[in-house]
């Protein structure tokens, strides 16, 4: 980005939020664009919500919530996502 080179982050773009300054810096800085890549937008069920949205059946968006997870399976509180250091969202 320092460069001017448009770049693309796979999720998460960091481990605090706090750490993605630096880069909303260098693009305000030098005019390069900074987006966090997330693999579900191709989920049936979120293209059915943004078909939903365009629309306009139902009105304007004012929020959006959504869920989505697995059930996990034996030792899964014990891999590298259930560590907050490794898998982000952390402070």
């Amino acid at each position: 980005m320092r460069a001017g080179k448009h770049v693309l982050i796979e999720k998460p773009g960091a481990i605090a939020a706090a750490e993605l300054e630096v880069l909303a810096l260098a693009a305000k800085q030098t005019g390069a664009r900074v987006r966090l890549g997330y693999n579900h937008r191709f989920h049936p069920a979120l293209q059915k919500a943004r078909e939903l949205f365009e629309s306009g059946v139902l009105g304007p968006l004012m929020f959006l919530r959504a869920r989505y997870g697995h059930g996990g399976r034996k030792g899964y509180d014990r891999e590298w996502r259930a560590d907050p250091k490794l898998s982000g969202g952390a402070s």
